[in-house]
């Protein structure tokens, strides 16, 4: 069985269509033909991410397959609840940024004190990201999501409740919404964790427009600050007291490490596939926003089958999508001075993102430069320049306006609040990001 939702979008009409058949776009039109990814991702034995056994069983994790869960997301179809359009209504007139402020401001001392070790290399290390200045802390867009999507799901006040019951159920809000603040930290420590990892393995010498870890300190002081956050936000989420949370964060852990592997060992077929690629950025990038919207959901009360549940994780799914693609975008159009790395990096590696993929199908002498990962001196060059003269940046841009309306239709299925608003802003965001 295919990824349903993998695009290779024939024209932006379609891409809009429900179903299965509109979201396979003719894979064989971009990549010769569909590479299968079972070779990471085997049939599941147990629940998957939206299944409906009862919550918290008793067993001990619920073995769950990538492929598998981006398959019944993609089977989901919100469209029906659209009720607003990222290519032609104007952004809703609300801060997503400022609607979090006090949430996020707090989350740097948070993560400080949690990575706060014995050894004082591990420690600086660990908090290299979580210090002062803009360059090294990022946009948290991560937090912001999970503090808006917390907010958005949390249950309205009973209408006509006295006010004992009032007073009740603000504290209970207040203690729900103190733990989404606990996992848009864990969440951002994740994130930073693969981010160090990522470097490393990478051979990357900067990172948001600073020295990246390892060149900073060492790899193996970088390798072991990763895992040291990793342990330390596994504790965290222990002291939440929700297994499902704790078991649908895991699942992001598992999709963050397949997605490493999935970029390290592509054979040459596997790297003409849109698929494929599609595959290892949801593990990379979606996996984690999917997994941690769903758990604000559940922190909010609502359970792991719940519409709810499944929108939220949804909507981080189609936000992800969204973000690493345009970032893919970014890496041909951007400069170092607004990416905070080198431009082109993606090709220098050997990877082959959407540009490449879609610019195949006009320009098929990327075909050998891919197969060999743009491993000869030039090819990095005449790849991209064979992409601009491509339709490939603009059927990029295509494929991620399609996840980002995905992302707002996710939305729609939600009460409306500024939240909701505040999720749609940042869909709009995502498109117009030049950094």
């Amino acid at each position: 069985m295919r990824l349903a939702l993998v695009l290779a979008l024939t024209d932006a009409s379609s891409a809009y269509r429900c179903g299965v058949g509109a979201l396979r776009m003719q894979l064989e039109g971009a990549t010769g033909r569909a590479t299968s990814t079972r070779r990471f991702l085997r049939q599941p034995q147990g629940r998957v991410a939206t299944a409906e056994s009862p919550e918290d069983n008793g067993a001990v994790f619920d073995e769950s397959t990538t492929f598998v869960t981006v398959s019944q997301l993609n089977e989901v179809c919100l469209q029906q609840f659209r009720c607003h359009s990222v290519a032609d209504d104007p952004a809703p007139d609300v801060d997503p940024f400022a609607l979090t402020r006090d949430e996020v401001s707090s989350l740097n001392e948070a993560v400080c004190m949690e990575v706060k070790g014995v050894d004082e290399a591990l420690t600086a290390s660990a908090q290299h990201f979580f210090g002062a200045g803009n360059t090294r802390e990022g946009k948290r867009v991560r937090p912001v999501i999970v503090n808006l999507m917390g907010r958005a799901t949390m249950p309205s006040t009973a209408a006509g409740a006295d006010d004992d019951a009032q007073q009740q159920q603000q504290q209970e809000e207040a203690e729900i919404a103190a733990k989404h603040q606990r996992l848009a930290a864990i969440t951002e420590m994740i994130h930073t964790a693969s981010l160090v990892h990522d470097d490393v393995l990478d051979g990357a010498d900067t990172r948001r427009g600073g020295e990246a870890v390892h060149k900073l300190y060492s790899t193996k002081a970088a390798v072991l600050s990763g895992d040291f956050l990793l342990a330390r936000a596994s504790v965290a989420l222990a002291r939440l007291g929700m297994t499902s949370v704790t078991q649908e964060m895991a699942k992001s852990l598992e999709a963050l490490v397949q997605g490493e592997i999935m970029q390290l060992q592509s054979s040459a077929e596997e790297r003409l596939s849109l698929e494929y690629y599609l595959t290892k950025s949801y593990c990379k990038t979606a996996s984690l926003m999917a997994f941690s919207c769903k758990s604000a959901a559940l922190l909010s009360g609502h359970a792991r089958d719940s519409e709810v549940a499944v929108a939220s994780e949804k909507f981080g799914y189609h936000f992800g999508l969204a973000f690493q693609v345009i970032d893919d975008l970014l890496d041909f159009t951007g400069t170092s001075d607004t990416l905070g790395k080198p431009g082109l990096q993606d090709m220098a590696l050997g990877l082959s993102t959407a540009p490449v993929l879609y610019g195949m199908e006009e320009r098929p002498e990327l075909q050998a430069l891919v197969e060999r990962k743009f491993g000869e001196p030039g090819d990095v060059q005449a790849a991209c320049e064979l992409v601009l003269s491509s339709n490939g940046l603009k059927k990029t841009k295509e494929l991620a306006t399609f996840h980002a309306q995905a992302a707002v239709d996710a939305c729609c299925s939600l009460p409306p609040s500024p939240s909701r608003d505040g999720l749609i802003q940042l869909c709009h965001v995502v498109l117009s990001r030049s950094s």
